[in-house]
């Protein structure tokens, strides 16, 4: 099963999920000022804009909770398949 296919993680458990990942990445001395992905701030991901619309962009755990509320960019970090490639993307540390 992959991210397109799995059941849609809700936004309550994508937050949890989020958390986790960046409690790990501190305890392996990530200072968590930085997207580790992107290499943008936390509040700042890399995005794509094609014809004012996201095309494609930054999705890592290190942006949650730290996007514009009602902003397209919230949108796009938001959206179900992200909320999955990150629970995925926890499910990977976990094993490690």
């Amino acid at each position: 099963m992959n991210a397109l296919t799995m059941k849609t993680i809700s936004s309550k458990q994508d937050e949890k999920n989020s958390a986790k990942i960046m409690a790990i990445r501190s305890a392996a001395g990530n200072p968590n000022t930085h997207c580790p992905l992107c290499g943008g701030t936390l509040a700042a991901p890399y995005r794509n804009v094609v014809n004012g619309k996201i095309d494609s962009g930054c999705i890592d755990a290190s942006h949650t909770g730290h996007l514009v509320p009602v902003s397209s960019s919230l949108e796009w970090h938001n959206r179900p398949v992200a909320r999955n490639l990150r629970a995925g993307a926890l499910a990977t540390l976990v094993r490690l």
